[in-house]
């Protein structure tokens, strides 16, 4: 119960424990699944955009092979409806990403709106565990620097990582340079100029769905 868990917090903070921390069963389930790299859901990233009107729930991003991306979803969907969850201007972006995930294997109803499309548009998809990789991709920037981002970080960042660095683009580095934010850098040959990274602005609210 309520009084249970608050009790629990207040014994945990009477710790004065920097390492110590009670969660909650739901963010102990987004801990989980946040640090497993999967969770039941469509396959999308979500996010908060304001410019002159309300808050609206766009997508920011649809993961590769997921219902998402096979029902046609695309970058800039606004989201408008989930089930019987009307998205509006005060909807918490919380609030969609948890009608949007569930088990693997249910159907849930979504309702986009699409710039240039007058017509809401109407999809179901049936849900499936999605896996979001911490490394989408490896590149070389220029003929000595290899770029590895990290859009996230869970127990299988480190392999992703290492597979990246030794994969046929990017052989193995000379030396890491540096790991910052969300990127990660590595020198090859005997160049030593590392990219330094740029001013950050605060992300905007993000949710998987």
């Amino acid at each position: 119960s309520a009084i249970f868990e608050k009790a629990a917090t207040g014994l945990v903070r009477e710790l004065n424990d920097p390492y110590s921390e009670l969660l909650a069963p739901k963010a102990n389930e987004d801990f989980n699944r946040n640090v497993g790299g999967r969770y039941g859901g469509v396959g999308m990233l979500l996010e908060e955009q304001k410019n002159t009107g309300p808050i609206r729930v766009v997508v920011s991003r649809v993961f590769p092979h997921t219902p998402a991306e096979e029902g046609g979803v695309l970058e800039g969907d606004q989201i408008v409806k989930v089930d019987s969850l009307n998205v509006t201007g005060v909807t918490k972006i919380d609030s969609v990403s948890n009608a949007l995930r569930g088990i693997a294997g249910t159907t849930v109803h979504v309702t986009y709106a699409r710039q240039g499309v007058t017509e809401p548009i109407k999809l179901s998809f049936k849900r499936a565990v999605i896996h979001v990789p911490a490394v989408p991709y490896a590149t070389l920037v220029g003929d000595h620097i290899g770029y590895i981002p990290l859009q996230t970080f869970n127990e299988n960042t480190a392999e992703e990582v290492r597979d990246a660095a030794r994969s046929g683009l990017l052989k193995a580095p000379r030396a890491w340079c540096s790991i910052f934010g969300t990127t990660a850098a590595a020198t090859w040959g005997n160049h030593s100029t590392c990219p330094r990274p740029s001013s950050t602005t605060r992300p905007p609210s993000v949710a998987r769905g």
